[in-house]
């Protein structure tokens, strides 16, 4: 996934939900990550390096907070890989 193919399906996510931090579910690798955004630097304010080819999304779990994030990089991230955690599987 790219920076701008993140940037997207979040603003569409977080329009859907109302928050700047939204319930995600990321298909990525053969795995599904569930939780609540933290941080994605496909936003225009955490893009220190907009062509740098390395980007990630941070998750934190629903139940544990920020005790528990999960770092999940856009490369393995399919196009289709990020969407709003209440939608059907």
């Amino acid at each position: 996934m790219t920076y701008d193919e993140c940037h997207e399906s979040l603003v569409q996510i977080r329009r859907r939900q109302g928050t700047r931090f939204p319930r995600i579910r990321i298909d990525c690798g053969g795995e599904v990550l569930r939780g609540r955004l933290a941080r994605s630097d496909s936003d225009p304010e955490h893009r220190l390096a907009p062509t740098s080819p390395r980007g990630a999304l941070v998750l934190e779990d629903l139940r544990a907070g920020r005790a528990a994030t999960v770092i999940v990089p856009l490369d393995r991230i399919g196009p289709d890989g990020l969407r709003p955690l209440d939608d059907p599987e």
